[in-house]
Parts: structure tokens; C-alpha cells; sequence
């Protein structure tokens, strides 16, 4: 099944969709949207946001494997016995990278700076 084995993709390029839409409304070529459903997209991004977490190395779930530090907030794929691979973790950061810009362009710049952004 491709999209188990895109998973780790999903949000990554689903948050890239988002931003292709905003860029081809930006430019009056709405049109070519036309029967594109948006707020199916908005949800799955959602949905995949929540979802991604499944792969995230929490300490407590870190801990009981060899070397924790090692791997404690990194990311796996469960559905490959828990691998870690450099590109699944980089899809993965670069996916909520892209989120976070996402859910926080509408935010004042005093905001952002408080929260570090």
C-alpha cells in the first residue's frame, strides 16, 4: 500500500499542498481549484499532525531500548520495527516545520517572538 509506505511523508507534503493552493490563489488562478476540496486538506493536515506523534520517541517510550539518549526525541516508523533512519527523521521535523509556519503566519510578530518563533 503506497501511503504506508509514504507515511512518514504525509504531513510533510500535505502541508506543501496547502501552500501550493495559497500561492495559486495568490496569483488569481483560483480557477484551477475549482472542485479541489480545501477543507478535506485542512483535516487531513490535522488529522496527520496528531497522528505523526505515534513516531516520536518519547523519553518514556525511549527508555527501554539500548542506548535512549541516543534516540530519545527522534522519530521511527512502527510499521518497520521501530527503524531510524536520518531521512524519516528529517521528513518528520520538516513536516511539523512546515505545520508550525503554517499555524502561526496569522500570528502578530510580538507573539512570535515570545514564543521564540
Amino acid at each position: 500500500m503506497i501511503v504506508k509506505q509514504h507515511s512518514r511523508l504525509f504531513l510533510e507534503l500535505t502541508v506543501a499542498t496547502h501552500d501550493m493552493c495559497e500561492r495559486i490563489e495568490a496569483a488569481n488562478k483560483g480557477y484551477l481549484l475549482q472542485g479541489f476540496n480545501r477543507e478535506k486538506l485542512e483535516q487531513t493536515i490535522e488529522k496527520r499532525a496528531d497522528y505523526q506523534l505515534n513516531g516520536f520517541f518519547y523519553p518514556e517510550l525511549a527508555m527501554y531500548y539500548k542506548n535512549p539518549a541516543r534516540i530519545m526525541h527522534s522519530f521511527f516508523i512502527r510499521h518497520h520495527s521501530f527503524r531510524v533512519r536520518i531521512d524519516d527523521v528529517e521528513h518528520n521535523i520538516s513536516g511539523y516545520c512546515r505545520y508550525l509556519n503554517r499555524i502561526t503566519a496569522n500570528l502578530p510578530e510580538k507573539k512570535k517572538e515570545k514564543m521564540h518563533l
